[in-house]
């Protein structure tokens, strides 16, 4: 017997009965029949609420909960409709509200309350509950988050680390709790903060800004951790200082031309001004400047650049140079003519006036060329009769080790043993006494020379004492040498501690000196070999300069270098043994002629 089929009408039967179950039974469960009318605010504001019911609640108790982060800030009331006196709701607690009926609870009864949102409540939305007997729904509460701050800052300055300030909000109440500001670019860099405080105005300095256009936005955050939108921006132009690269300040100079670079505000003008002389500079597209300063006369000059730009203060640098006065070359001595003797006739024997008489008077004989003999021929083979010194007239100490001539004693105070040596001392030196470092006081130096006659071609060492420090306060002593024609430096020392820069002609050493220490000065020198003057000049200049008060006056030392050696020549010694003893010689050579004439007749044969 085949299935019976459904027909269509037993599935319609079945959903209408069904629905006709499940529609009374979803009806019987409580509905939300309380709406809301509810405000926004601040955290320290007072927000206004209204719960109003939809249908008749009977006269069960009307429980009213406030949202967290809110208080109530006095009991609700109600309104019971048209012609019904309200009711007051006693506070069980400063969040919980219970209301109690008159006669119940007719549909439409609106219930107002006022609530004060806490101080420390972050932004967001924040939901109480409302419920009457079975009855329950939920109801809301918008906190605001904390309004932009205000900033102010200089559109333009020169100042990388400018002032900021602007205003604040401050949380209403007694506690007056207030808001953190933070100032950032708009890279979202930190510039600088402010903490939370109760006045309303705030400033902060930052850290340094970049030079060029920043661009700045202030953030308040309130107690609760709420952030407030950015401020309006404000864009700040930090303008660049003008700094001189070069020359450095307290530098001594090589001549009268000297270059001046440096950096300063791109686009705008430096003025760079010396004495009386000015003259406008360009700044390329990375600020930098550079200009020549030419015939500056000898001595201490103060260069001055400036720049000015539109909406920010004037900005300079000053640096001091000394160009120092050239070298003096002191003239070749004269030859001095020879006078010989004039011949003294023979007299007869016996003539009372034909002995000389001896005595000081009588004239040392006369080499040729006029050149006074000093002492007899050494025969070949022994040595000449010295004790201390050597041949050169110095001690056998006072050669280094390298064969060069090692100075000794003070400047100023050697003996001119030689013709066109000598040693000219430098500015006496402040005397001690400590005390602070002024630019009126001096660096005591002191150059030692037992010889100042160079052998040319052979190598010379100089030596001398700089300081000690007069004052009582840490000095940099810088100690600059140059060198005329005819005479070249190979190595320059200042101490362990002294760094130098040498070239053929010049150095620069620099040295930092405690109070009372000194340093010694070491100067190897190498005489040119084919210097077209006898004479070379050798100047010293040394300065000081303190921490606070700067570069010092200069001491300067000269020394006139003797490239003419006295020792006589081979030529000279061997004229002058002819001039002593002729006769010997004359039949030496006769006897050397007759055997040489014998020879070469011999060989004719």
């Amino acid at each position: 017997m085949p299935a019976p089929v459904p027909r269509r009408r037993s599935v319609v039967a079945c959903l209408v009965a069904a629905a006709a179950v499940l529609l009374p039974a979803a009806g019987s469960g409580p509905a939300a029949a309380i709406t809301t009318t509810a405000g926004q605010g601040r955290p320290g504001e007072v927000v206004a609420v209204e719960l109003v019911t939809e249908r008749d609640q009977g006269r069960a108790t009307w429980v009213v909960q406030a949202p967290p982060g809110t208080s109530f800030t006095r009991a609700p009331r109600t309104d019971e409709g048209p012609g019904a006196s309200g009711s007051s709701c006693p506070l069980v607690s400063a969040t919980e509200a219970r209301c109690e009926p008159r006669t119940g609870w007719p549909a439409g009864t609106r219930l107002r309350a006022e609530l004060t949102i806490a101080a420390t409540a972050p932004a967001g939305t924040t939901t109480g509950t409302s419920s009457v007997g079975d009855e329950s729904s939920g109801w809301s509460l918008t906190v605001l988050p904390p309004p932009a701050p205000t900033l102010t800052a200089p559109a333009v300055t020169r100042d990388r680390t400018p002032e900021l300030r602007g205003t604040r909000d401050v949380v209403p109440g007694p506690e007056r709790l207030g808001h953190a500001v933070t100032v950032s670019d708009d890279q979202g860099r930190l510039v600088c903060s402010v903490p939370a405080a109760a006045e309303t105005s705030w400033r902060c300095t930052p850290d340094e800004l970049p030079v060029g256009e920043s661009v700045l936005l202030a953030r308040q955050t309130s107690p609760g951790g709420s952030t407030s939108p950015a401020s309006t921006p404000q864009v700040v132009r930090v303008v660049a200082p003008v700094t001189v690269d070069r020359p450095l300040d307290g530098a001594t100079v090589s001549s009268g031309d000297v270059a001046v670079t440096g950096t300063a505000d791109p686009g705008s003008p430096v003025r760079v001004r010396v004495g009386e002389e000015r003259r406008t500079v360009p700044t390329d597209e990375r600020g930098r400047f550079a200009t020549v300063l030419t015939d500056l006369r000898p001595g201490r000059h103060r260069i001055t650049a400036q720049q000015q730009v539109a909406g920010a203060a004037t900005s300079s640098d000053t640096v001091t140079v000394v160009v120092p006065a050239p070298p003096a070359v002191p003239p070749a001595p004269r030859p001095q003519p020879t006078e010989r003797p004039d011949p003294t006739p023979s007299r007869p024997a016996g003539d009372p006036e034909a002995a000389e008489p001896a005595g000081p008077a009588a004239a040392p004989p006369t080499a040729p060329g006029g050149r006074q003999p000093s002492a007899p021929p050494v025969p070949a083979g022994s040595a000449p009769d010295r004790t201390d010194e050597d041949e050169d007239g110095e001690d056998e100490d006072s050669r280094g080790e390298d064969g060069e001539h090692e100075g000794r004693g003070a400047s100023g105070q050697d003996q001119d043993r030689g013709a066109g040596r000598s040693v000219t001392g430098g500015r006496g030196a402040a005397p001690g006494g400590g005390g602070p470092w002024t630019p009126e006081r001096l660096v005591p130096v002191s150059l030692s020379a037992a010889s100042l006659e160079l052998v040319p071609g052979a190598g010379s060492r100089l030596t001398g004492r700089v300081g000690p420090n007069p004052s009582d306060e840490a000095v940099t002593v810088t100690v600059e040498g140059l060198l005329g024609r005819g005479v070249r430096y190979r190595a320059v020392t200042l101490a362990e501690e002294g760094g130098c820069s040498v070239t053929a002609t010049r150095f620069r050493c620099r040295a930092e000196l405690a109070p009372q220490q000194g340093a010694t000065l070491t100067v190897h020198l190498l005489a040119d070999a084919a210097s077209p003057s006898p004479r070379a000049v050798h100047r010293l200049l040394v300065s000081g300069e303190g921490a606070a008060t700067g570069p010092g006056a200069v001491n300067a030392v000269t020394s006139v270098l003797d490239l003419t050696s006295d020792t006589p020549s081979d030529t000279d010694t061997l004229s002058t043994q002819v001039s002593d003893v002729p006769g010997p010689l004359v039949v030496v050579l006769a006897l050397f002629l007759f055997a040489l004439a014998a020879t070469v007749a011999e060989r004719g044969r």
